[in-house]
């Protein structure tokens, strides 16, 4: 696997080069204003990459749940929505 950085925008031609190799298993990051901004990737790393992130969603919403069952067992008083929702806005 040869991973390299495509100055973008390179037209057309520049961007199908990058997705076809990625389909091939490459890893092509494109840099704009003299910055990585972005990655085209295969359809694998993407796919492991959104469940990763899919997870640690899961954990953190279980950690938060967990926290708050604490909370209301060490004696916090529980709040109503509309009482949240005016704390958050």
């Amino acid at each position: 696997m040869k991973n390299y950085i495509l100055e973008f925008p390179d037209g057309a031609d520049g961007l199908r080069r990058a997705v076809e190799d990625a389909a091939d298993g490459e890893v092509v990051y494109l840099r704009g204003s003299n910055r990585i901004v972005a990655a085209v990737v295969p359809i694998e790393v993407a796919a492991a990459g959104v469940a990763a992130l899919d997870a640690a969603d899961q954990v953190a919403d279980l950690a938060l749940g967990e926290a708050l069952l604490a909370e209301l067992q060490d004696g916090a008083a529980p709040k109503l929505l509309a009482e949240l929702q005016r704390e958050l806005t």
